[in-house]
């Protein structure tokens, strides 16, 4: 348990490991090296306060349980030898919410169960890749998602409060539904050069203009129905 500190490394990698839960409450961390945390079972940062952690290279989170992440700047400047920035690996499940990551190349999050990714922003360099065995849920005001990796083991939903820009990307639902929702009054979405699978359906729907594939192509296969679908606008495909 780590509460309001200041923990830095300034000429090295900065390590924290423990057997059993693992909680990092308004705290700043710092390394010139690499930040790497584990827990052997749920590993929780800033729900009650903001925390800070800041590497010269790569930042990796491991919990052998959930991990639990809220009110969390990540900022990774560097990169380990596959070019990965930012990792987060659990057990159980991950859930982020209000939180930020800045990543100079790619970023990572595997779950054993669900990903939960609520009102999360930042900017990853390369590319962001979620996978689980479970559901994976994206919900944020603004869903912007170039070169991003889904794969989940269930069902994959992805919303945005506005509007939804997807290309050059890889959602796949491997045994459920892929819902993509643009919820606001006026949205629109747009989705290029993308591959969607789903073992169920997709659902495409957005409140104004939806273009998908207007300029370069998309692949999508189900093995449900697929709906595209605008409720104020034109569809474009």
């Amino acid at each position: 348990y780590i509460s309001g500190s200041i923990l830095t490394a300034s000429d090295g990698d900065l390590n924290i490991s423990g057997s059993g839960d693992a909680s990092i409450y308004d705290t700043t961390i710092g390394a010139s090296g690499n930040v790497d945390i584990s827990s052997g079972a749920t590993l929780t940062l800033g729900t009650l306060d903001d925390v800070a952690i800041t590497a010269g290279s790569f930042i990796n989170l491991s919990a052998a349980g959930d991990a639990d992440i809220s009110h969390t700047i990540f900022t990774a400047n560097g990169a380990d030898s596959h070019n990965v920035s930012f990792s987060i690996s659990a057990g159980g499940n991950v859930d982020m919410e209000n939180s930020t990551v800045n990543a100079a190349d790619d970023a990572k999050v595997t779950a054993g169960g669900n990903i939960t990714v609520l009102d999360v922003d930042g900017s990853v360099g390369g590319s962001m890749t979620l996978s689980s065995g479970g559901f994976i849920s994206v919900h944020n005001p603004e869903l912007e998602l170039s070169d991003w990796n889904i794969y989940a083991g269930t069902y994959a939903t992805l919303v945005s409060d506005d509007n939804v820009q997807i290309s050059g990307s890889v959602i796949e639902a491997n045994s459920g539904n892929v819902s993509i929702t643009a919820l606001g009054t006026s949205s629109t979405m747009e989705i290029e050069g993308t591959y969607i699978f789903a073992g169920g359906g997709v659902n495409i729907e957005s409140s104004d203009t939806l273009t998908a594939g207007y300029t370069v192509g998309n692949t999508i296969l189900a093995n449900g129905a697929v709906s595209l679908k605008s409720d104020n606008g034109a569809v474009d495909v």
